[in-house]
């Protein structure tokens, strides 16, 4: 049985990307990141397994197939009991699951250290 934590418990998933335009990376201009894009086997999902240490995992073994590369601004504060700021959601964007076609969402997310 694996240790880590399901994929889908979002609250334990970041994924981290790194928007740049297609004069770097070789994305065919569709507005997605999916596997016909040479950059899309170097991303990965970044979580935590169940003793809370830091694993990152290929997209494929997280089940997306496809990122969006548009998003909207989300402006939101996270903030603690004493009102004091933790992060803030900046902008949101979605992704497909490779074994559904499901919509799931990411977030740019600011956090206070």
């Amino acid at each position: 049985m694996s240790k880590r934590k399901p994929i889908h418990k979002l609250i334990a998933m970041m994924l981290y990307v790194i928007m740049v335009t297609g004069k770097w990376l070789k994305i065919d201009g569709n507005g997605w990141i999916d596997e016909n894009d040479s950059v899309f086997s170097r991303l990965k999902v970044w979580t935590k397994d169940a003793e809370g240490n830091d694993y990152l995992m290929d997209l494929k073994e997280a089940d997306v197939g496809a990122i969006y590369l548009g998003n909207a601004d989300t402006q939101f504060s996270l903030k603690n009991d004493e009102n004091k700021l933790n992060a803030e959601i900046k902008k949101t964007g979605i992704y497909l699951r490779e074994s559904s076609g499901v919509v799931g969402t990411l977030n740019h997310v600011d956090m206070v250290i």
